[in-house]
């Protein structure tokens, strides 16, 4: 099955600081729709994604959304493997390249796994824990008044092998999430569907285009 690789446009946004899980300057982006990763139809728990980029903070941010009717988080340290529990994700490739990508992941406890990534497109995907997002900052939080979280990012670009990018840049990026129930299964969810229960199918990230 066949998906259409989306592109986000995100916008440059110079505020000085940490954005706040509940910011203003997140009311003029627009939102990335997770879907089931399979079948690309809608998930049972929604998720979305906003970004936007800072060339004063050299930085870049990310807002994850989503609904959720009960969390499954017990890992405690750094690069646990927390994509065995509730999980949100972010695959990025600042290079365009199919075989070499960032990976982060952060739990509802707000641990994060960092990690960067080596595939060969057939069989082998090499994980290289040693490496880390210096200065990556991360919030989480669960609502369980509306029955939901809400998770802010910002990710150095000195992270990345570019640096800061310029305006009409392009990088590959995926999002995602596993949800964990008992009740009513495991549930992968992606911005760009993969067709399979597999994250790791750099062809089918979509575009990050940096706006000016």
């Amino acid at each position: 099955m066949g998906f259409s690789r989306p592109v986000y446009g995100c916008a440059r946004r110079e505020i000085g600081r940490f954005p706040g899980l509940r910011d203003e300057i997140w009311l003029s982006l627009p939102f990335m729709e997770l879907k089931e990763t399979e079948s690309g139809g809608p998930p049972r728990l929604a998720t979305a994604v906003q970004a936007y980029w800072s060339q004063d903070r050299s930085s870049i941010c990310f807002r994850f959304v989503g609904a959720d009717d009960g969390i499954v988080s017990t890992f405690l340290e750094h690069d646990d493997p927390l994509y065995m529990e509730d999980v949100i994700e972010l695959f990025l490739s600042e290079t365009g390249s199919m075989n070499r990508y960032k990976e982060f992941e952060l739990s509802p406890a707000n641990v994060k796994f960092d990690a960067d990534i080596i595939n060969d497109l057939k069989s082998d995907i090499q994980v290289n824990r040693s490496w880390h997002a210096a200065g990556w900052r991360t919030e989480f939080d669960i609502d369980q008044a509306r029955s939901g979280f809400v998770s802010v990012w910002e990710i150095p670009f000195e992270c990345f092998e570019v640096g800061c990018p310029s305006p009409d840049d392009r990088w590959t990026m995926n999002c995602y999430r596993i949800d964990r129930s008992e009740r009513f299964g495991d549930e992968y969810s992606a911005w760009s569907p993969t067709g399979k229960i597999n994250f790791h199918i750099p062809e089918c990230f979509g575009w990050l285009l940096f706006e000016k």
